[in-house]
């Protein structure tokens, strides 16, 4: 099993699908679309010790719109740091903010500082997690209850090719 902290709330009912390739291309941006039927937010990361590239810049600016919450904080979904916060920005997760996510990126762990805000994740409703990426350790899981996996690879069967149950 994987480890992770304690901002991923922890449902017997859920399991962690790991990553075993990258998300990239078609099955990347099928699972975004997919995304917007179980999730309700989308997270990304600016680490206040690395300055962001006018790249990132530009997505946080088209992103604005969809803009909901600021937080500094030192842990999200995958990642506590020990000494220092970051930025967090929540989403409203919508096609329209999809679309934005997949003008700038055509895969999972792209999302790295300093040329993109890090750690794509994405929110159910409750917040809880239900896709988490650790960007720089190109490392990436679904948290899904039975229910949703089966949703899942029934509309996207590609996906367990890529991915493997924790």
């Amino acid at each position: 099993s994987k480890p992770y902290n304690s901002s991923i709330k922890v449902f017997m009912s859920r399991t962690i699908y790991n990553f075993i390739k990258e998300p990239l291309n078609q099955d990347y941006y099928d699972l975004l679309g997919y995304s917007v039927i179980d999730c309700k937010h989308l997270l990304l990361v600016v680490r206040n010790s690395i300055q962001i590239d006018s790249e990132g810049k530009n997505i946080q600016l088209k992103l604005i719109p969809f803009l909901c919450n600021v937080s500094q904080k030192n842990e999200w979904p995958g990642t506590t740091l020990s000494n220092s916060n970051a930025t967090i920005y929540k989403y409203y997760l919508n096609p329209e903010c999809i679309a934005i996510i997949r003008k700038f990126s055509n895969r999972l762990y792209q999302w790295q500082q300093p040329t993109y805000p890090e750690d794509l994740c994405l929110l159910r409703d409750d917040d809880t997690p239900w896709l988490v990426s650790i960007a720089h350790e190109s490392d990436g899981f679904l948290l899904l209850s039975k229910d949703e996996a089966t949703r899942l690879l029934i509309s996207l069967p590609k996906l367990q090719a890529i991915i493997k149950r924790g």
